[in-house]
């Protein structure tokens, strides 16, 4: 057998040297491949923290006046968010003996509330030489996104307080119309069980003037009002007409004396309207508009309130 020729390694011997220097480039590539990611990290605040760092110490002062704005303004729309529970509380009880004082809180937190508005808008604006808002630490960013939500939701709170306060009154209007109008009925009854006839007829008069109060509500609101007045014009209009009958007549057993007694039947309503059914009037007319306002002004505190407790959370941080 021959021997291989000179400088020609048996394959036994070049394949585990190949094989090992083959291992080695590996393993140096893969390191290298790690010093590159390492490197080009993501940018951002976790991984790149000198990014940031310098901008966010620039602004934190400023970020600090940020926390007085947005107390002040937190301040007259908890004002306002106390006056609109309260409105909503005796609008839906159908009290309105205390109604007029809290409107007169709302309003109030209402004109207040812009002066608070322009000063943290101010405040915002008043961005401080080398601080690029963008160029911020997420939190930091996400606390400026807070402020600038904060302004835009309480900028639009006092003509959500005055639809409400305007919802609120018009409730009050309704309720003292439905109160007249039970009263003089019951009066108009009383007085013709009592064969006082003509003071009947002038009290259901003013019962049904009490009506056309409340009629212009009717187009624009829910079912129950509509129903509600509809039965009780169609009640006081048949008893009007039958005291005006015995009034010129004397009696109600004639043949028209029998008709207008049937339709007094047929339209006949309880009176006074019962509690229930006055709220629910009133629920359905201008329930659902002052919820709405309400719904409103606790949103915007509650992102103020978001945005102060950031604040809280950044400075305990040390930011």
């Amino acid at each position: 057998m021959s021997s291989p020729p000179p400088g020609v390694t048996p394959g036994t011997q070049w394949l585990p040297a190949r094989l090992l220097w083959a291992a080695v480039l590996a393993v140096v590539c893969l390191g290298g491949a790690g010093l590159a990611a390492a490197a080009d990290r993501p940018h951002t605040q976790d991984q790149r923290p000198e990014l940031s760092g310098g901008g966010d110490s620039r602004a934190a002062p400023w970020l600090a006046t940020l926390q007085g704005g947005l107390e002040s303004v937190e301040a007259d729309v908890a004002d306002l968010s106390a006056a609109g529970r309260r409105v909503l509380i005796e609008v839906s009880g159908s009290s309105t003996g205390g109604l007029e004082a809290q409107l007169a809180a709302g309003d109030e937190a209402a004109t207040n509330l812009p002066g608070s508005v322009a000063a943290l808008a101010a405040l915002r604006d008043e961005v401080p030489a080398g601080v690029v808002p963008w160029r911020l630490g997420d939190a930091n960013r996400a606390r400026l996104a807070l402020v600038d939500e904060a302004l835009r939701l309480s900028a639009g709170l006092p003509a959500t307080w005055a639809g409400a306060a305007a919802e609120a009154r018009a409730a009050r209007a309704l309720l003292e119309a439905i109160g007249r109008h039970d009263d003089r009925a019951l009066a108009g009854v009383h007085a013709g069980s009592e064969g006082r006839f003509g003071e009947a007829a002038a009290a259901l008069e003013e019962a049904l003037a009490a009506l056309d109060a409340v009629s212009f509500q009717v187009a624009a609101q829910a079912a129950p009002l509509a129903d509600w007045l509809g039965a009780q014009r169609r009640h006081d209009e048949a008893l009007l007409a039958l005291y005006r009958h015995v009034e010129e007549t004397g009696t109600t057993d004639d043949e028209e004396g029998s008709r207008l007694r049937a339709e007094v039947d047929d339209a006949r309503q309880p009176l006074p309207t019962t509690e229930q059914t006055r709220q629910q009037i009133v629920a359905e007319a201008h329930g659902r508009r002052l919820g709405d306002a309400l719904s409103d002004i606790e949103e915007a505190r509650g992102v103020i309130l978001e945005a102060i407790a950031a604040d809280a959370d950044e400075s305990l941080d040390g930011s």
